[in-house]
């Protein structure tokens, strides 16, 4: 945004991505970090059953998470931004849609990385995300110049669709942890939030 004149919108695009990834990202890893070893002993002890069963439970707790947070920023945030940065901060205040759209959708994929390190598939790690970030480069310079910040935040959601949804069809063990993606949706849309506790 920048290279483009753009100060005010990047300021205001980086304030938005301060309060409302940042803030999700660190809860979702600290929580992460709790669980992994638990996990990585379940599998290596117990199976590959049961340690799906609890990846499915954990990832419906982070996707469940993310969108009540998500609906609490799309009502307060933008006042909550006003009132430290001021009035002025609100202008692009649409961005929220396609952050919580974001966080949403990535809320499932928080463990994918310990998932590949556990399947000792690492390689898939980078692939994946030099290919995300060149998708968003991309995209980048394909929709800021026509649609500034608004540009930037649907670039970011494209990507973040393209890494967390359509890159899980290039190896076995990647279709395998959608498939838990996908039934810990269904857990969270179908069952109690008590199921989690």
């Amino acid at each position: 945004l920048a290279q483009y004149g753009l100060f005010v919108e990047l300021g205001i695009y980086s304030i938005y991505i301060l309060f409302f990834s940042n803030i999700i990202s660190i809860i979702h890893s600290t929580i992460n970090q709790i669980l992994e070893p638990q996990l990585v002993k379940i599998y290596l002890n117990k199976g590959t059953e049961i340690y799906q069963i609890l990846l499915k439970n954990i990832l419906a707790f982070h996707i469940l998470f993310s969108i009540i947070l998500s609906i609490f920023y799309l009502f307060f945030l933008q006042n909550f931004i006003a009132i430290i940065y001021g009035e002025a901060f609100n202008i692009f205040g649409n961005l929220i849609y396609f952050l919580a759209f974001n966080n949403i959708i990535n809320a499932g994929f928080s463990l994918r990385v310990e998932y590949l390190v556990i399947k000792e598939k690492t390689n898939l790690i980078m692939i994946m995300r030099l290919t995300t970030l060149f998708i968003n480069i991309i995209l980048n310079l394909l929709l800021i110049p026509e649609f500034g910040v608004y540009g930037a935040a649907l670039a970011t959601s494209i990507s973040i669709f393209i890494f967390t949804i359509l890159l899980n069809i290039i190896d076995h063990d990647l279709r395998l942890y959608f498939k838990i993606y996908l039934k810990s949706i269904k857990l969270v849309i179908f069952k109690s939030p008590t199921v989690f506790l």
